[in-house]
């Protein structure tokens, strides 16, 4: 890319990969550095009640795991866009919003069973963007019920999603009987599994007793949470309206991946008000989308007072966590 092209972006490319490493490492050395009283379910789905006997879920290990899941599901989405280009620019401002995003949020630097679903949730989407246009379809549908049952394993309320990508089945205009069956039968088969598996080694109560989902405790929710919140709140609705308005000039593909992640983002929301624990385990599904949703704002619009959005809601951001840091 010559310098010409990059008058033309937000941030040329090399100061993205800059800035992105030099503030992921500070925001997880915080977490490093600090024991954050974050509190986590005390009753968990099975596959996440196996894993936190292994490794407790606010261990070293733990906050160094969930750092890397975040960095790989940042750098799998930014391939996925060069495959499939969802965005209009191949841009790497989606690791930079998708890591600094996870970054600025306590709750995502511990082994947070959002963070493990929202894997799980990558891997159904990909699958999802391979869909549009196809004829045969049916494994891929399978594959989303799949991977979305076995993050439920982990997190239940990522069953929620499923509706929602029926709907994305009918926005790519592939809602057919044959793959609402498949995509139920990919649903069942790793709860079909596991209770097998639970069964043969005599802990079959225990995989029955955590299949509801249950939370004791919720997240505490201050000012500075409320300005940052409220800061994201109007960013995405600028991201929308922006959307609406350049709607006819979007691929058709484009235009329906975008508005099928807005529907994920408000059913995310929307499922929050369902949900005793807040943002809690919500916050990596949040981020993730509007991660998308900033970067293909900020990839197509590199005016004046686009600018001046980006970097204000950068400066906003890392004041609130040198604050909440020091405080």
């Amino acid at each position: 890319m010559n310098w010409r092209e990059e008058r033309h972006q937000i941030l040329a490319p090399w100061s993205i990969f800059l800035i992105t490493g030099v503030f992921a490492i500070a925001f997880w050395i915080k977490s490093f550095l600090s024991y954050d009283m974050v509190n986590f379910p005390t009753e968990k789905d099975i596959l996440y009640y196996y894993l936190t006997q292994i490794i407790p879920f606010d261990s070293f290990l733990a906050k160094i795991i969930a750092f890397l899941l975040v960095v790989f599901i940042a750098v799998i989405t930014f391939f996925a866009n060069n495959k499939y280009f969802f965005i209009k620019n191949k841009s790497a401002l989606i690791i930079m919003f998708m890591v600094l995003l996870m970054g600025l949020n306590d709750p995502s630097h511990n082994l947070n069973p959002g963070i493990i679903g929202l894997t799980f949730l990558l891997f159904a989407f990909i699958r999802f963007l391979g869909m549009h246009g196809k004829l045969h379809t049916g494994a891929r549908s399978f594959d989303i019920g799949l991977y979305i049952s076995i993050g439920s394993l982990f997190y239940d309320r990522m069953l929620f999603f499923i509706p929602l990508f029926y709907i994305g089945f009918y926005i790519y205009q592939q809602l057919h009987i044959k793959n609402i069956l498949a995509t139920f039968f990919g649903i069942t088969f790793p709860y079909l599994l596991t209770g097998g598996m639970c069964f043969l080694f005599d802990d079959f109560d225990n995989f029955v007793q955590r299949i509801p989902f249950s939370i004791s405790h919720t997240t505490d929710t201050n000012i500075g949470h409320i300005i940052y919140y409220g800061l994201l709140g109007l960013v995405t609705l600028l991201a929308f309206f922006n959307f609406i308005l350049k709607y006819s000039n979007e691929k058709i593909k484009t235009r329906n991946t975008i508005f099928f992640i807005y529907l994920l983002l408000l059913g995310t929301i929307v499922s929050i008000f369902f949900s005793n624990h807040l943002f809690l385990f919500k916050l990596p599904f949040i981020s993730f989308f509007l991660s998308i949703v900033f970067a293909h704002f900020f990839a197509n619009n590199t005016s004046r007072f686009s600018r001046f959005i980006f970097y204000a809601f950068w400066t906003i951001g890392i004041i609130w966590f040198l604050v909440s840091f020091i405080l």
